[in-house]
């Protein structure tokens, strides 16, 4: 049976005593009810958690250790009115302490009365504990989290999808996992690579049909003669995400899929690469290392998305000296082997990169992934959450706010100014296309997720939600051709993740490879 407390509003912290864990909530009175740890394989139909989340939690080796249901109405604070209370908390924050083993990262999952997510990143407590709630072998892991007021939206049930649904209370789960830093060979994005390695394991070159192309466990190219000298078609994915998650949008368009299949006479390829522990330059390496070492020429046609759309300008633009400096080694191309990028589409590409990717903005854009893949109510599972969950227990291990394939994507990020340097540039703007998206929504969980603040990032400039819409379509300082762009205008309700279950996504796409 789950242990039942009352808030009173008061500045008297409430202590779980057998957990450990106290919360201080000076502006709650209701009721807190204490769930314990959620084993593998239970779903809970009390908090609308779905097995999606289980599986998450799985692939990133993280166990749900503590859930907190907080059935309390969040004070209403207006700006410049907060009343500062014990601890300089606000009416509407709490504060909660959790312990934690020394050799155990932990962060916090919390979802408001709407299902909205927020990651929260432990500090450590810099109060002396009672010696009842920590032992010598835990730490005490403070968390300060500002409540969201529920939104003023409706919700479809068609939204409560999401990996914990519509529940009319506030949510909170604590997320524990072992400490990786400075296990042998995983170097310290420790948590990140891991899942990576493990749930990112089909890497490399596959083929084959549509069905075969897009499959979750894909199958490898190895006919490297029949390309030879003959153009082929290749696809890129953005981050966290595979061949199968960017793209599966494309079994929907059958007729279209086999149109573009003719055109390259069933050469068709994608290429799965680690995208959260492996900078884009470091993608560009291993891009030529899963090719064959004899000599050949290779001439593509690239459909990339978001992030994939840099790996395709940096294959195509930069030099091996270019490349070199990015990962601080020396590397060239192999002797003998070249590769053409021809036509290249980007989809939703930050080609001047995007705020979101600012180092101090990670826990923001964990937050918007978070929410993106399982809330949006037509986003396909282009991304995985137990990339985001690996991440956040990275920061929470590390302290650092940075992962090199999502620092890449930053403004001012070492690539994105080799890229646009006007004296570097390779590319031929003739050859590049764009699909953009310019997305507000009017309702539903899509604009409860913008009215809480994660909007902010982009200054109020048009944006699919993760891109600078414009960062599309701007390459540098230059415009493609109008006629060289697909751009859904906001009625379209196009976003960063669903571009490709659109059918005029792709009658685009395949006009501009034509």
């Amino acid at each position: 049976m789950p242990d039942i407390y009352s808030l009173n509003g008061d500045e008297i912290p409430l202590e779980l005593p057998e957990q450990g864990i106290a919360l201080l909530a000076p502006g709650l009175i209701g009721q807190v009810t204490y769930h314990g740890k959620r084993e593998r394989g239970q779903i809970r139909a009390i908090t609308q958690e779905k097995d999606a989340l289980d599986t998450a939690l799985a692939e990133a080796e993280l166990v749900d250790r503590h859930t907190i249901k907080i059935d309390a109405p969040t004070p209403e604070v207006l700006p410049g009115g907060a009343v500062r209370r014990v601890r300089d908390l606000a009416e509407d924050e709490i504060e909660l302490e959790v312990p934690c083993g020394l050799n155990e990262v932990q962060f916090v999952l919390y979802a408001d009365e709407d299902g909205i997510l927020s990651l929260h990143i432990p500090q450590l407590t810099d109060r002396q504990p009672a010696l009842t709630r920590v032992s010598f072998n835990t730490r005490l892991y403070t968390y300060r989290i500002r409540l969201r007021q529920p939104t003023r939206f409706k919700l479809g049930k068609q939204e409560t999808r999401g990996i914990i649904g519509v529940v009319a209370q506030k949510l909170i789960k604590v997320i524990v996992g072992k400490a990786l830093k400075g296990v042998a060979g995983l170097g310290e994005y420790a948590a990140v690579k891991l899942w990576e390695d493990n749930a990112r394991a089909a890497q490399g070159f596959h083929c084959g049909s549509i069905t075969q192309l897009l499959a979750d466990q894909p199958m490898s190219f190895a006919d490297w003669q029949s390309l030879n000298l003959r153009r082929a078609l290749l696809f890129l994915h953005g981050t966290t995400s595979t061949t199968h998650g960017a793209f599966d949008g494309f079994r929907q368009f059958t007729e279209l899929a086999d149109q573009l299949y003719r055109l390259y006479n069933g050469h068709v390829l994608g290429f799965n690469h680690h995208t959260l522990s492996k900078s884009v330059a470091e993608n560009v390496i291993d891009f030529y290392a899963a090719l064959p070492a004899s000599p050949a020429s290779y001439e593509f046609d690239v459909i990339a998305h978001s992030r994939g759309g840099l790996v395709a300008r940096s294959i195509a633009e930069l030099s091996d000296d270019q490349i070199s400096s990015l990962v601080h080694r020396a590397w060239a191309r192999p002797a003998g082997v070249k590769v053409r990028f021809n036509r290249i589409v980007f989809v939703g590409t930050p080609n001047n990169g995007t705020s979101l990717a600012d180092p101090e903005n990670l826990p923001v854009i964990l937050d918007r992934l978070a929410n993106a893949i399982h809330m949006l109510p037509d986003a396909p599972l282009t991304l995985a959450l137990g990339g985001v969950f690996a991440a956040a227990a990275y920061l929470s291990e590390i302290g650092l706010r940075v992962l090199p394939g999502l620092a890449d994507q930053a403004p001012r990020s070492a690539l994105v100014t080799k890229l646009n340097n006007p004296g570097t540039r390779t590319g031929c703007l003739a050859q590049y296309f764009g699909v953009e998206a310019d997305f507000y929504p009017d309702a539903g969980i899509a604009a409860a997720i913008l009215e809480k603040g994660v909007d902010k990032l982009f200054h109020d400039e048009a944006n699919d939600l993760i891109v600078p819409t414009l960062g599309v379509s701007r390459v540098g300082r230059l415009d493609l051709p109008t006629n060289q762009v697909k751009k859904y205008d906001q009625y379209a309700r196009v976003y960063h993740t669903s571009y490709f279950l659109h059918e005029s996504t792709w009658t685009s796409i395949l006009a501009f490879l034509k």
